[in-house]
């Protein structure tokens, strides 16, 4: 979306075909809906931020990293199957132990976060 307070018009359309809108949900001015259980897993996700941000950027430049590099692809998949195991009922920290490896290969793709994102 261009502008995030637009994208609440999403919210009712997607609801109604399941989605479940759950906010922002630790990332800043991003619209987060999922969809379908199948016991803990959910069958969909939807994030949306907007257009220009960096997060949208950060998210083009992963994954064209990865389609670039298909070791690093096979790398992240090994990390994701050995993180959901490891973090089967926690899914914060199964999102939170990808994040050195996700900031490492945005760090090899030139994209690195703007100073305002910085602690401290």
């Amino acid at each position: 979306m261009k502008n995030f307070e637009q994208a609440f018009l999403c919210v009712k359309p997607l609801g109604a075909i399941g989605c479940e809108f759950r906010g922002e949900i630790g990332i800043s001015r991003r619209h987060y809906f999922n969809k379908g259980r199948r016991g803990d897993l959910r069958t969909h996700q939807v994030h949306m931020v907007e257009i220009d941000s960096w997060d949208w950027q950060a998210a083009l430049a992963f994954g064209d990293y990865l389609r670039q590099h298909p070791e690093a692809a096979e790398e992240y998949a090994e990390l994701k199957l050995k993180l959901a195991e490891q973090f089967r009922a926690d899914k914060e920290a199964y999102t939170e132990a990808k994040g050195p490896f996700i900031m490492r290969t945005l760090e090899m793709a030139g994209h690195t976060r703007p100073r305002i994102y910085e602690a401290g």
